[in-house]
C-alpha cells in the first residue's frame, strides 16, 4: 500500500522503484539459474562458485603450470568422451523417468532428483575446468612483443 501511494505522489519514485526492480531481475538472471537458487537455499555446492579450501581447488593450486594443464586437458577431452556423454545422459533420463512414472511416494522422487543433480554437478564442474583449460591455453598462446620481432 505504501508504495501504491508513493507511486502515486511521486511519480519519479515509482520510475525509480521500476528500474531498481528491472536492474535486480538481470542481476538474477545473469548469475543465477533454478538450478542454482535451490542448491543455494538447500545449502547444497554450486559448481563453478567454490568455496575456498575444496578438494579440486586445492589440487589444482598443488599442481604446476605443466601438470595443471594436463590436468585440465583431461577434463576438456572427458567432456568430449562419447561414453562418458552416453553414461551421463541415460544417468539423468532414467532418474527423470523413475521419478515422474515409477515413484510411489515423494522419497523416491526426491531421491531421483538428487541423482540428477549430482550427474549434472559432474558435467558442470568438467565445463567450468574445459574453459579453465581453454583460457589458459590461450593465453599460451599469445605472444610477447618480443616474440613478434624476433624473425626480423
Amino acid at each position: 500500500m505504501k508504495n501504491k501511494l508513493l507511486k502515486w505522489l511521486f511519480r519519479g519514485y515509482a520510475k525509480g522503484l521500476d528500474e531498481q526492480a528491472s536492474l535486480k531481475e538481470e542481476a538474477f538472471n545473469a548469475t543465477f539459474d533454478v538450478k542454482d537458487l535451490i542448491r543455494e537455499r538447500l545449502k547444497g555446492i554450486r559448481p563453478n562458485h567454490p568455496e575456498s579450501g575444496t578438494i579440486l581447488e586445492n589440487h589444482l593450486k598443488g599442481l604446476d603450470s605443466g601438470e595443471r594443464l594436463v590436468f585440465l586437458s583431461k577434463a576438456n577431452e572427458a567432456l568430449k568422451n562419447e561414453t562418458l556423454q552416453v553414461v551421463m545422459k541415460s544417468i539423468i533420463i532414467e532418474s527423470e523417468h523413475k521419478a515422474m512414472l515409477e515413484a510411489g511416494e515423494m522419497v523416491s522422487v526426491n531421491f531421483n532428483r538428487a541423482t540428477i543433480n549430482g550427474a549434472m554437478l559432474i558435467e558442470e564442474e568438467l565445463e567450468g575446468l574445459k574453459s579453465m583449460y581453454k583460457e589458459e591455453t590461450k593465453d599460451k598462446e599469445k605472444m610477447t612483443e618480443e616474440e613478434k620481432f624476433n624473425p626480423l
